[in-house]
């Protein structure tokens, strides 16, 4: 509730929202702060990197999910530090959709390391 208090677009206004459906594999990185430079290089952009070294198939196979009006920078180090297409990327209005994804893959920076 603090991040809704604190970030109330994190939700469609009431009575506004639509939905879609997303069928193919996702990735969906962003969170609550994603347009900070900061959070996005500590917290989004690199939790795709144990995906990306582990199971890279999984980052050339998915639909990236994220918010229309990322800003362009974020976009181009996605783009150039996972060597993304641009027609991986799905965008929706976070104050007017919610998105359904059949599988959907939100990364964490825990991961397992091996001994």
């Amino acid at each position: 509730m603090r991040q809704l208090r604190l970030n109330p677009g994190l939700l469609p206004r009431p009575g506004r929202a639509s939905v879609r459906q997303i069928h193919q594999p996702a990735l969906v990185p962003a969170t609550a702060w994603y347009w900070e430079w900061g959070h996005w290089w500590l917290e989004m952009a690199y939790r795709l990197y144990p995906l990306y070294m582990q199971i890279p198939e999984m980052m050339r196979e998915a639909t990236i999910v994220l918010p229309n009006d990322l800003l362009g920078w974020a976009l181009e180090s996605l783009r150039v530090a996972y060597v993304l297409e641009a027609s991986q990327f799905t965008f929706y209005d976070r104050s007017s959709e919610v998105v359904f994804c059949r599988s959907a893959v939100l990364p964490s920076i825990a991961f397992h390391h091996a001994d």
